[in-house]
């Protein structure tokens, strides 16, 4: 469904895979690419407006926490969040779903 919204709104495309017909392959098409740069620039800005509310004290804690989770988001530390992963190609914008 989400897949579907994307596609109706022209920020994905849909591609069958050659080698395993169960795949369909999603690219981020241009206007994809500008939404999510967009929006990723208004969360940026809204994260700032939050953070320099702050005390020092207070940014150094989110800084020091954010330390730590960053090797699990960034997938170094598999024992946490390995459910239900996707492979995705960064390069090519690609992702594949069965």
């Amino acid at each position: 469904k989400i897949v579907d919204a994307l596609a109706a709104r022209k920020l994905v495309t849909r591609r069958q895979s050659q080698e395993d017909r169960r795949l369909i392959r999603l690219k981020l098409s241009s206007s994809g690419l500008n939404e999510l740069v967009r929006t990723k620039h208004s969360v940026e800005t809204c994260l700032a407006d939050i953070l320099d509310a702050l005390a020092p004290t207070e940014r150094a804690g989110i800084v020091a926490a954010l330390k730590t989770l960053r090797p699990l988001f960034a997938g170094k530390n598999r024992t946490y969040g390995s459910r239900n992963r996707r492979s995705a190609t960064q390069s090519s914008g690609e992702i594949d779903g069965k």
